[in-house]
């Protein structure tokens, strides 16, 4: 874990290399990226956390070695919602859990003064009617904030949530978000 907080960088105006793509990478070197994938998303890489967790891992290190200082977990989409739709919704807490271990662990043997981003998708998909009025507000807000508290308590240094549709449910998000304690 760096010895410098992320905020405290950021304030000083210092910036900051983000990596690249991990569902891309991961699937560039062989690991299922297709469960779970529909006509709407054609990849999709929650369940490489824990089928491909050493090449989820490989990936991570690499973006570190090429000086990468902040890595996102491969939490996309590794939510109770999502992870429903192929019938893994009870588990999601194993496929979040395993992406943020991953992450730290790969920090830590990589380059311990970078950051984790507990990485999150939304719970519904970017198109059509916005997430909130999917599932309604409270439904939306308790599984960010659920899955933002995980990520914490696993040690990541900041949330970021992405692959939003909608301002309104990016409030919501990142409101449910910072319940976690964490830069959002």
């Amino acid at each position: 874990m760096s010895s410098r907080p992320i905020m405290e960088r950021l304030d000083a105006g210092e910036t900051l290399l983000l990596d690249g793509g991990t569902g891309s990478e991961l699937q560039r070197r062989g690991a299922d990226v297709l469960k779970g994938a529909t006509d709407k998303l054609k990849a999709w890489s929650a369940t490489a956390n824990v089928e491909f967790d050493d090449v989820v891992e490989q990936v991570h290190q690499d973006y570190l070695r090429v000086g990468a200082e902040i890595i996102i977990s491969n939490n996309f989409w590794t939510n109770p919602t999502r992870l429903g739709t192929i019938g893994l919704g009870d588990r999601w807490e194993e496929y979040a859990s395993a992406a943020g271990r991953i992450a730290i662990a790969s920090r830590d043997a990589g380059n311990p003064e970078a950051y984790v981003a507990g990485g999150m998708a939304p719970p519904t998909t970017a198109t059509g009617p916005s997430g909130v009025e999917q599932m309604g507000a409270e439904r939306y807000h308790e599984e960010y904030a659920d899955h933002a508290r995980l990520l914490a308590g696993l040690g990541v240094d900041l949330i970021l949530a992405e692959y939003i549709g909608s301002i309104g449910d990016s409030v919501a998000a990142a409101e449910a978000c910072a319940e976690a304690g964490l830069p959002v």
